[in-house]
Order: C-alpha cells, then sequence, then structure tokens
C-alpha cells in the first residue's frame, strides 16, 4: 500500500470515528450538533465549500470502492522459482527451498563466517548474490571462485536449476582462527 492510500484510509478512519461520535451524541438525546449543522447550511456562503468537501469524499470513496473490489494482481508472499515444465505440469521450488541448498553447499567451504543470499529468478537463469564474511586467513579470489563453484554444482546436481551469475560480496574479513 502506498502512502497515498494510507493517507486516503486514515482520513476514512478519522471520518468514520467523528460519524460514531456524532452518531452516539444524537443517540443520547443531545441536538446542539444538529442545530449547528443547520445554522451552517442556511449561510449560502458556506454551501459552495461544503459542497466541494462533500464532491471529494464522494469521489475518494469511489476511488476506493472501485480498487477494493479490483482482484488482487500481487504476486504471491512466497516468491517460487520454475525447476521444470513440460506436458505433465510444472515443477517449481520457493526461494527459502534454494536458499537451503546455498547453505548447504556453502558448508563445505573451509573458511566462511557467515553468508546471506539474495536470489532474483531471470529467463536466463537464477541470479545469486552472496554477502559473505570470510576468514582474513584465505585468500580472497581463491575463496569467492571456490564459493561459486560449490554453490552452482550444488544448485545445478540437487535443485535441478538453471543457474546464470553467482556473484560474491566480501562484506567484512571476520577475525581469523587462532
Amino acid at each position: 500500500m502506498t502512502g497515498i492510500w494510507r493517507a486516503v484510509l486514515f482520513l476514512y478512519s478519522l471520518l468514520l470515528v467523528a460519524a460514531g461520535a456524532l452518531a452516539l451524541v444524537l443517540a443520547v438525546g443531545r441536538s446542539e450538533f444538529m442545530n449547528y449543522f443547520a445554522m451552517v447550511m442556511s449561510n449560502s456562503q458556506n454551501r459552495p465549500v461544503i459542497t466541494g468537501v462533500a464532491a471529494v469524499l464522494l469521489l475518494l470513496g469511489l476511488i476506493t470502492l472501485f480498487y477494493s473490489l479490483k482482484p488482487n494482481k500481487e504476486e504471491p508472499k512466497t516468491k517460487t522459482v520454475i525447476v521444470t515444465e513440460g506436458l505433465d505440469g510444472q515443477v517449481s521450488m520457493t526461494i527459502p527451498a534454494i536458499k537451503v541448498i546455498i547453505m548447504k553447499a556453502v558448508k563445505k567451504v573451509e573458511g566462511i563466517k557467515d553468508i546471506k543470499a539474495t536470489i532474483n529468478s531471470k529467463p536466463e537463469g537464477l541470479d545469486v548474490l552472496l554477502h559473505t564474511m570470510i576468514n582474513p586467513d584465505y585468500n580472497v579470489p581463491e575463496m569467492s571462485e571456490r564459493i561459486q563453484t560449490a554453490v552452482k554444482q550444488q544448485l545445478e546436481t540437487t535443485g535441478g536449476l538453471k543457474v546464470f551469475s553467482i556473484r560474491v560480496l566480501i562484506d567484512d574479513l571476520g577475525p581469523s582462527a587462532k
């Protein structure tokens, strides 16, 4: 939900609170507000302002009604990646399942302190970004190449996934293991 729609929803909430409070005041027998409203409406200078406010509220109400009845075309909460698609149907895998495969591959590489994976599905295959923290005693280019190879092999053999690119970002060099 964008900021504009949050503001509209906030405005409607305030209007509902005001309408409920007014109905409650009228239900207990207090009619001063109705007398004040009749006095404001009897003045011809106030009518264009009240008409404008009422027209804007009516327009916002119709727009909100239209959007609330429109079917929701958002992507599902858990994004999936298609593994294979054939005559018999489709096999897909969730992003969390792919991350589990990546973590299994990374455990085989020595010297990694921490890793976080970001996965994007492209028509060419998976685009994987690995934020890593490694032991400073290891060679960074060698380590990056071992991580890329291990992750790519694991995704292709275990998951049956096509890999487009694996980018390794060394976020931090952790303390060396002594």
